[in-house]
């Protein structure tokens, strides 16, 4: 499969790819023991953030209703850490994160982003199918690859922009792949967007990205994800009115719903079931991890409605441990905070989990007129979150903004429209 970048588009494309891959969503720059991989996103989000920042006001390209969520976010946000007592540092990163990823958002159309997005994400697939294919055909291979630590003391083979955890090449029959990514949960976040953005594309030769997407998500075996990808499916044959697919692609789509529904109910006693689905079992630490991080983050944000407990993630699992040790719903103690959409409420309070929600439903709108497609999409961002914490990265922030965004140009064409029939009555 070739990827066409035109000279006209490589600039963007490599800001994007850059974005993606030298980001605290992965192994080398995100949960790397070397200190100076993980401080390196932070710097470049900085300068990021300044150059687009003075570009956009002096082109004053800055949408004045965007700026005042993105403002108000930043201003709760900054409450909360002044409040909890925060280092200096740390409230500095956690705003350049957030303003690095509304700068985007008004730089970029959504529509280029959506683009390069999957172009970058399709190249990223290819490496990390090839890179599996390797763990299992010659394994040696893949062992005297060089390798990086993390601090959890985590070993990752480091290939070309693809990479296999030390543990997963002890069990040769499922080789799990996280791509350039820290875990294969983060990985199959990244891929369901860009299936999601692929099927509302009005792209004609989309297929074959969709296949490829598909086997890189296959062999990251991973329960959110399989369950993600058949809700995108299945939604969008369903609620998707405005996408231009044809009767038989619906059909297509139907048939691959159906095969992975009877190849899970063939696979139910085998181990690749128990291997994939295992989590769902109420007695799985991953289970109780997922349960804790919706009824955990739902008490400290009761607890704490206003400038809620704290972004300090040692501090958040001392009280993940300690509540859910104590919680008649969740069994079993944990110390993993796994849901992006509800940290944000008992990090920063509800004020900012309730303008955080706002951005990431609305980001549907970018896709879909359809209010149940809107929800649908919602809905997607939901699992997808549930079993990941991305606390310290930009992609969700780049979710919020484009919904925010969306409401922007709506309220834009609103006006638009009010003056072209105030204009009307005048010539009338």
């Amino acid at each position: 499969m070739v990827i066409r970048i035109t000279k006209k588009e490589f600039a963007s494309f490599m800001l994007i790819f850059i974005l993606t891959v030298v980001s605290n969503d992965t192994f080398l720059f995100g949960s790397n023991i070397n200190e100076k991989m993980t401080a390196l996103p932070r710097y470049g989000l900085l300068a990021f953030a300044i150059f687009f920042g003075l570009k956009l006001m002096a082109k004053k390209r800055i949408a004045s209703w965007d700026f005042v969520m993105a403002g108000l976010m930043a201003l709760l946000m900054t409450a909360s850490c002044l409040h909890n007592h925060i280092s200096t540092s740390f409230l500095v990163v956690k705003n350049v994160i957030l303003f690095s990823g509304f700068f985007f958002c008004q730089y970029y159309d959504f529509e280029i982003w959506s683009r390069y997005f999957r172009k970058v994400m399709l190249f990223l697939s290819v490496c990390s199918i090839a890179m599996t294919l390797f763990a299992y055909i010659t394994p040696s291979l893949i062992l005297a690859l060089p390798k990086a630590t993390n601090t959890a003391a985590v070993r990752m083979y480091v290939g070309f922009f693809s990479g296999i955890l030390d543990d997963a090449m002890n069990n040769t029959t499922f080789i799990r792949c996280p791509g350039v990514f820290w875990e294969p949960g983060v990985y199959q976040i990244y891929l369901n967007i860009a299936i999601l953005l692929t099927l509302y594309s009005s792209e004609k030769k989309k297929n074959k990205s969709i296949i490829v997407y598909l086997i890189a998500l296959l062999f990251t075996f991973s329960t959110t994800g399989f369950i993600a990808v058949a809700w995108i499916f299945a939604t969008t044959v369903i609620f998707s009115k405005n996408t231009k697919r044809s009767a038989k692609k619906t059909i297509i789509y139907f048939v691959l719903l159906t095969f992975a529904l009877l190849a899970a109910l063939f696979l139910s006693e085998t181990q690749l079931f128990h291997f994939v689905f295992g989590k769902l079992n109420g007695t799985n630490g991953s289970y109780t991890a997922r349960l804790a991080g919706f009824v955990i983050n739902y008490e400290i944000a009761l607890d704490n409605p206003i400038f809620g407990f704290g972004p300090d993630m040692i501090k958040m699992s001392d009280e993940f441990i300690k509540r859910s040790s104590a919680s008649t719903i969740v069994f079993g103690s944990t110390r993993h905070n796994t849901n992006t959409l509800m940290y944000q409420f008992a990090a920063f309070g509800i004020p900012f989990g309730l303008l955080y929600l706002f951005g990431t439903f609305n980001f549907g709108r970018q896709l879909a007129n359809n209010k149940m497609a809107i929800l649908s999409i919602f809905g997607t961002l939901v699992i997808l979150y549930i079993g990941e914490n991305l606390f310290s990265s930009i992609f969700p922030y780049i979710i919020v903004f484009y919904g925010i965004k969306a409401i922007s140009h709506s309220r834009e064409r609103v006006k638009r429209n009010e003056l072209v029939r105030a204009a009307e009555g005048i010539h009338r």
